[in-house]
């Protein structure tokens, strides 16, 4: 007699190889499902019952063949359960979507990240709810919520080990969401790494096998998918391309060391480097709106003064692209992935950064193929936000630990 853990350790394999079929190849009729997974047809055919009884799979009709019988075609139902997507940074961002990753309801406020990691989730409760309420969809619907937080986090206690936000510093993220939103199932990560996740689902890291996310915004950090998966690393810090250090005892970072990437790059870097500037004189249209020692600047207004060519802008973004492309470039040479997505404020927003960035990447990868990966700035709208809530579909269709 087999031993029942391990009989119903197959069974949710077998669910998992067939949802990810269903998800990756829909519409698909239950024959297309065996010659693809290699399953028997009985178990096919008694896993694509449970999920249709379950509610997570629905019959769309027949296929239009031109010969034969007419196969009966499966797809994911949409509406089996709801997803929540949150992505934490100086505006809090929640969206609502069905399972195919359409945006439903979304609500944007201000962070209040002085209340600290618990008065944010609670933050974040308050408006799920709201958000739940308008929408007329009871908690039993939401298949989970995913979480896309700032800093860096250990894999093994899911804490943020550094932060932009003060006082951030080594909380457990992860246990606060389960103590304080315990009627869901909840799971979060870098933003960066939901990034990754959001173009891999949803973008275009789609169906690519090796894939590099890089976002460089008011922190600058990297996702990675190898072979299809999350590449983590044994803590969890896998893909920080914000913390490589490019410029020995070079500006002083947050996180303690000199020289890292962000100091040079993120959105704050970029503003105090026109601020120095501004400071000793140098001219620029964004005197006439900088305030009181240039405290009034924002990245935004960087960026429309860059497509006036101001000279000072101009100069401060090809500076700050060459250097981010050196992290590219590094990145490259280590990971030797498909593709390069780009992201972030700093990268959608700045043309003049980006290509620079791409430019000087493409001058300094190691071998001679890899000047011809493929890299290109992310066309999705929210990457990251729409990535905290493909974590929950992560979790959904993930295959069991054997």
């Amino acid at each position: 007699m087999k031993p029942v853990g391990n009989a119903r350790l197959l069974k949710d394999i077998n669910q998992s190889v067939i949802l990810n079929a269903i998800k990756d190849h829909e519409p698909i009729s239950r024959a297309e499902l065996v010659n693809l997974t290699k399953l028997a047809l009985p178990t096919v055919l008694r896993i694509v019952n449970r999920l249709i009884e379950e509610g997570l799979v629905i019959e769309i009709g027949k296929a239009d063949t031109s010969s034969g019988r007419k196969p009966i075609m499966l797809k994911i139902n949409p509406i089996s359960g709801y997803l929540v997507g949150v992505k934490i940074g100086r505006r809090l961002v929640v969206i609502l979507t069905d399972r195919n990753g359409k945006i439903l309801d979304q609500i944007i406020e201000l962070t209040d990240s002085s209340a600290g990691p618990l008065g944010v989730v609670q933050q974040i409760k308050s408006i799920v709810y709201r958000m739940m309420e308008s929408d007329g969809i009871p908690k039993e619907k939401i298949a989970g919520i995913g979480v896309a937080t700032p800093g860096s986090r250990f894999k093994t206690g899911s804490l943020i080990a550094s932060s932009v936000f003060a006082g951030w510093e080594n909380a457990d993220f992860d246990g606060l969401l389960k103590e304080h939103l315990s009627e869901f199932t909840t799971v979060s990560r870098n933003v960066t790494i939901c990034g990754a996740i959001g173009e891999q689902w949803f973008g275009l890291g789609k169906n690519v096998k090796n894939c590099i996310y890089i976002y460089a915004d008011a922190g600058v950090g990297g996702g990675v998918i190898l072979d299809g998966k999350v590449y983590l690393g044994r803590d969890g810090y896998a893909g920080h391309i914000g913390h490589h250090v490019v410029h020995f005892e070079g500006e002083p970072c947050y996180c303690g060391n000199r020289g890292c990437l962000e100091a040079y790059t993120s959105t704050g870097a970029i503003i105090k480097q026109i601020q120095q500037r501004l400071r000793e004189g140098a001219p620029s249209i964004l005197r006439e709106h900088a305030g009181a020692d240039f405290g009034n600047i924002q990245f935004n207004m960087i960026a429309e003064a860059c497509q006036c060519n101001d000279s000072l802008v101009v100069e401060t973004l090809t500076r700050a692209g060459r250097i981010m492309g050196v992290g590219i470039a590094n990145s490259i040479n280590m990971f030797n992935p498909d593709l390069v997505i780009l992201g972030g404020e700093v990268c959608c927003s700045c043309p003049l950064f980006t290509e620079e960035a791409i430019r000087v990447a493409r001058e300094n990868t190691f071998a001679l193929k890899a000047k011809d990966i493929e890299i290109v700035v992310s066309q999705s709208e929210q990457p990251e936000v729409m990535g905290a809530a493909a974590l929950v579909m992560n979790e959904i269709y993930k295959k069991p630990e054997v």
